[in-house]
C-alpha cells in the first residue's frame, strides 16, 4: 500500500509537471500571436506620428526576459510546486501585457508593444484567453484563467517563478522614412521618420521646410529675414539674383536679402524695400541723395541729364548748397543739386556761371547789357581794376559801370562806352571839357598843359573852363601888308598846329586884284592903303582855296559862341571876321582866336607892330561878328575859320 501511494505521488507529480511545461508552451503561444496582433493594429496609427515609449531597449528586455524565463525553469525542476495567488494579465496605456513568465529572445516581436509584468510575484501557470480592444490605440487585453490541480499534498511542491521587473519595448515604425521625399508634388524632408520643419542644414546648404513640411522656394520671409530658394533645388541662395529685368542682391554669408545702401570694392548700390535694385533713378537716404546708374552703380561726378548738371562726390553722394571741383573746373551746386548757371549772388559777393554750368574765372561774363568780371578765385571784382590796357571800375552790385562816372574816395574816373576809363581830354558837350590823367583820375581845380602845350584850367567840377592856346603872333605891318590881316590872321592860327605858310604864297592862293570879288579872291592890293570899297576875302574863298595846301583849314561861317569854344576846348584856333577894336561900324578886320576864359576869347590882332592880344566878352564878339559888314560888298554873317589837325 505504501508502494502504491508512493506511485500515486510519482503519478501525480508527473502530471503536474507535464500540466506546468503544457501550459508555459501556451503562454508563449498566445504572447506571440497577442504580440502580432498590437503590431498589425499600431501600423494603422497616422504616420510619422507614433510616439512609442520604452524604459529600456529591445535587446535589454529580451535579455531579461529569457534570464528570468531560464530561472524558472530551473526552479521547477529541482523543487516542487507551491500554490500562490493567481495573477491578471491587463492592458497598459500603452498596450502593456502582464505575465508570470517572460518570453525566450527568439519569440520576441519586432512591433510596437509595451510588455509589463507586476513586480516580485509569484503565480501558477494560466491559460490564456486573449481578446481585442477597440481603443483608438488598438491595444490588446488578455486575460489568464487560473487552473488550479486537484490534489491535496504539500510535498514536493515546485517553487513559483519569481516575476521580473515591470519591463517596456520600444518597436520602430514599421517603413520609417529619411531624407527628400516629394508627397503630392510636393519636397518634403524627413529624418528618422519625423517631417522635418523651419530652417536645415543639409550636405552644406541650408533650406527651408513650411509648417507643412514643405520645402520653400523663392522668396522666403523667415523670422528675421527674407532669403531667395533657388527654384530648382530650393538651396538658400547668395549673391546677385536676376529676375526679368530686377537684380536683386543676397547676403553672402547669411542669404538675406539687402535693402538699403550696399557698398562693395568697385562702388555702391542701392536697393529699396522692396529688395529691387535701383537703377537710373534717385534715391534719398536720410538727407543725402544718390543717382544709380543705368546699370545700378552709384554716380559719381558730373552728371549732365536733361535739364541741366548734378555733381556727385568721390563718396557717391549728391553736392547740394556747396561747390564742387573737377580738374580746373568750378561748379557751384544749389540747394537742390541743380548745379548754378548765370549769376550766383552769397553773403561775400558775386560769381557767375556760363551756359555750361562751368564757374567764369579770369573773364568778362555779360548777361543781357551788363558786364561782370570775375577774378582769378571766381569772384567778381567790385570797384577799380587795372588791366594791361587801362582801368575798369565795377560798382558795389560788380556790374561793370559804362558811360558814366565812378567814384572812389576823391577821385573821379570816367567809364567810356566799352568800360575803359578815360584817359586825356573828355568832350562830354558841345563846350563841355574835361581831363583825365594817365592814371585815369579826373584832373580838378588845377592848370595842365595838353601835348601841344596849349595851357588849360579845370574848376572844381572837373570842368576846363580857361584854355589858352599856344600860337606864335604875327604882325601884318612888320611883314608889309598893311591890307593883309586875312592871311597874317591865318599864320598866327597855323602857328599851332606848327605850320607856316608866308603871306604871298596863300594870297597867290586866293588870287588879288581889282578885278576880284571878296568871294572869288582878294579885292584889292593886300599889300596897298586900300580904297572905297574894303579890300577883304571872305572866309569862304579863303578856307577853300588853301585846300590845295591844307585840308585842315575849314570855313565855319556861321558859328555861334559855343561853336567857337567848343573848337578852342578842341585846341583849335579861329580865324574870325569883325572890326576894329571890336566896335560895329569901325573899319572891317580879320584877327584870331586863341583863347577862352570864363565867357570871353581872347583875340590875338595882327594890326600892330608888336603883339597886340586882349579878351573880349563872348557876347561882344557874337554881336559884332554876326552883324558886321564890308563898305561896297554884300557881306556874309559871323564869317570864321577853322585850323585843325
Amino acid at each position: 500500500m505504501k508502494n502504491s501511494k508512493q506511485h500515486y505521488k510519482l503519478y501525480k507529480s508527473g502530471k503536474f509537471i507535464f500540466t506546468v511545461m503544457v501550459t508555459a508552451f501556451v503562454t508563449m503561444a498566445m504572447g506571440v500571436s497577442s504580440q502580432n496582433i498590437l503590431a498589425d493594429t499600431l501600423t494603422e496609427s497616422t504616420q510619422g506620428e507614433t510616439k512609442v515609449q520604452s524604459s529600456q531597449s529591445i535587446s535589454s528586455q529580451s535579455d531579461s526576459s529569457y534570464t528570468s524565463s531560464r530561472s524558472a525553469s530551473e526552479t521547477a525542476d529541482q523543487s516542487k510546486m507551491e500554490q500562490s495567488t493567481p495573477a491578471t494579465v491587463t492592458k497598459d496605456n500603452d498596450a502593456t501585457l502582464s505575465s508570470a513568465t517572460k518570453l525566450p529572445d527568439d519569440q520576441v516581436s519586432s512591433s510596437n508593444v509595451q510588455a509589463t509584468t507586476p513586480d516580485a510575484q509569484t503565480a501558477p501557470v494560466k491559460a490564456y484567453q486573449g481578446q481585442t480592444s477597440s481603443s483608438a490605440t488598438s491595444n490588446v487585453t488578455g486575460t489568464y484563467h487560473d487552473i488550479q490541480p486537484e490534489y491535496k499534498s504539500t510535498e514536493n511542491k515546485i517553487p513559483a517563478a519569481t516575476q521580473p521587473q515591470k519591463k517596456t519595448v520600444t518597436i520602430p515604425e514599421v517603413n520609417s522614412k529619411n531624407g527628400f521625399i516629394t508627397e503630392n508634388g510636393q519636397t518634403k524632408y524627413y529624418q528618422n521618420g519625423n517631417m522635418v520643419t523651419g530652417e536645415k542644414h543639409i550636405d552644406n546648404r541650408w533650406y527651408n521646410f513650411g509648417t507643412d513640411g514643405v520645402q520653400s522656394k523663392g522668396l522666403t520671409q523667415l523670422a528675421h529675414k527674407t532669403v531667395y530658394y533657388d527654384n530648382n533645388t530650393g538651396q538658400m541662395h547668395y549673391g546677385y539674383l536676376k529676375q526679368n529685368q530686377t537684380y536683386m542682391f543676397f547676403d553672402l554669408f547669411d542669404g538675406h536679402a539687402i535693402t538699403g545702401l550696399r557698398h562693395y570694392r568697385d562702388g555702391l548700390e542701392y536697393y529699396g524695400q522692396d529688395l529691387k535694385q535701383v537703377r537710373n533713378n534717385y534715391i534719398k537716404t536720410n538727407n543725402t541723395y544718390y543717382y544709380l546708374g543705368a546699370n545700378g552703380d552709384a554716380v559719381k561726378g558730373v552728371r549732365h541729364y536733361d535739364k541741366g548738371l548734378e555733381y556727385y562726390g568721390q563718396d557717391y553722394k549728391q553736392v547740394r548748397n556747396a561747390y564742387a571741383k573737377t580738374g580746373n573746373t568750378y561748379y557751384y551746386l544749389s540747394a537742390d543739386g541743380d548745379a548754378v548757371k548765370g549769376v550766383r549772388h552769397y553773403d561775400k559777393g558775386l560769381e557767375y556761371y556760363g551756359q555750361d554750368y562751368k564757374q567764369v574765372r579770369n573773364t568778362y561774363a555779360k548777361t543781357g547789357n551788363t558786364y561782370y568780371y570775375l577774378s582769378a578765385n571766381g569772384d567778381a571784382v567790385k570797384g577799380v581794376r587795372h588791366y594791361d590796357k587801362g582801368l575798369e571800375y565795377y560798382g558795389q552790385d560788380y556790374k561793370q559801370v559804362r558811360n558814366t562816372y565812378a567814384k572812389t574816395g576823391n577821385t573821379y574816373y570816367y567809364l567810356s562806352a566799352n568800360g575803359d576809363a578815360v584817359k586825356g581830354f573828355r568832350k562830354y558837350s558841345k563846350i563841355g571839357l574835361e581831363y583825365y590823367g594817365s592814371d585815369y583820375k579826373q584832373y580838378r581845380n588845377r592848370y595842365f598843359n595838353d601835348h601841344n602845350m596849349n595851357s588849360y584850367h579845370v574848376n572844381h567840377a572837373g570842368n576846363v573852363d580857361n584854355v589858352t592856346l599856344r600860337h606864335n603872333w604875327y604882325s601884318q605891318l612888320n611883314e608889309g601888308y598893311p591890307e593883309g590881316c586875312e592871311a597874317t590872321a591865318l599864320q598866327i592860327a597855323l602857328s599851332n598846329k606848327n605850320k607856316y605858310y608866308s603871306l604871298p604864297k596863300i594870297y597867290n592862293a586866293t588870287g588879288y586884284g581889282y578885278h576880284k570879288t571878296p568871294s572869288t579872291g582878294f579885292y584889292g592890293n593886300p599889300k596897298g592903303v586900300g580904297s572905297a570899297k574894303t579890300e577883304t576875302v571872305f572866309a569862304s574863298k579863303l578856307a577853300s582855296s588853301m585846300k590845295k595846301f591844307d585840308n585842315n583849314i575849314v570855313d565855319i561861317t556861321g558859328a555861334s559862341v559855343n561853336d567857337v569854344i567848343s573848337e578852342l576846348l578842341n585846341g583849335n584856333p579861329i580865324v574870325t571876321w569883325g572890326d576894329y577894336y571890336w566896335q560895329l561900324g569901325r573899319a572891317f578886320h580879320v584877327m584870331t582866336i586863341v583863347g577862352y576864359n570864363n565867357n570871353q576869347f581872347l583875340i590875338s590882332d595882327p594890326y600892330a607892330n608888336s603883339k597886340r592880344e586882349y579878351y573880349i566878352s563872348t557876347n561882344n564878339w557874337h554881336y559884332v561878328n554876326h552883324n558886321n559888314y564890308a563898305l561896297g560888298w554884300k557881306t556874309p554873317s559871323a564869317m570864321n575859320v577853322v585850323v585843325r589837325g
